[in-house]
């Protein structure tokens, strides 16, 4: 049986498994006070998006700086927060975030193990969706995908804080992420379709 609720043009689809699957949204702006090239958060920059599905994108320094962001404090949790803008009003599903890539080993600690995730629809006023906890080079996978469990999670402005890095001390106490993207859509209307 299929069933169809429509209220404007945005589509969203359940399947079977009970997995929304909504579009691939790249932030418009990113803020990040003092630190090292926020712009490469959301520029794609060595981000390989060939495939059509986002889980096999893969980030790929051609140094250990490019094409990432860091920021250095001490501790690491006084890293200014970054503050993504949406454009526009969201229906937040998940995130996807790329941890700090490098070519030197010694620059691993300077991967995040997690943050905080805050959600905003006006830039002023906060609340927290989640803890993001991410894989290291330990691991093998540099990218985590996060579901989005509340269905309210309506946002056009996404802030991480709270940071903690593989390593606290390394090279100045400095700690970044290479590229992030959310999947969701837009708020202002849904089409549902059940299969």
């Amino acid at each position: 049986m299929r069933v169809s609720v429509s209220v404007l043009a945005t589509t969203a689809i359940l399947s079977t498994r009970g997995v929304l699957s909504g579009e691939v949204i790249t932030p418009v702006s990113v803020e990040a006070g003092l630190t090292y090239d926020p712009p490469a958060l959301i520029n794609a920059s060595n981000l390989d998006s060939s495939d059509r599905d986002i889980l096999n994108w893969t980030h790929n320094p051609t140094s250990h700086d490019a094409g990432c962001w860091k920021g250095s404090a001490n501790p690491i949790a006084d890293l200014p927060p970054i503050t993504f803008d949406l454009g526009q009003p969201y229906v937040l599903l998940c995130l996807y975030t790329w941890n700090y890539s490098h070519t030197n080993p010694a620059y691993g600690g300077r991967q995040m193990r997690s943050f905080v995730v805050n959600i905003s629809t006006n830039g002023d006023t906060w609340t927290t969706l989640t803890t993001v906890h991410l894989p290291g080079d330990n691991e093998g996978v540099l990218l985590q995908r996060t579901n989005v469990t509340r269905i309210d999670a309506r946002t056009r402005y996404v802030r991480f804080s709270d940071f903690h890095a593989y390593s606290e001390d390394v090279h100045g106490a400095e700690a970044g992420l290479g590229e992030v993207r959310f999947e969701g859509w837009p708020a202002s209307g849904i089409l549902l379709v059940i299969l």
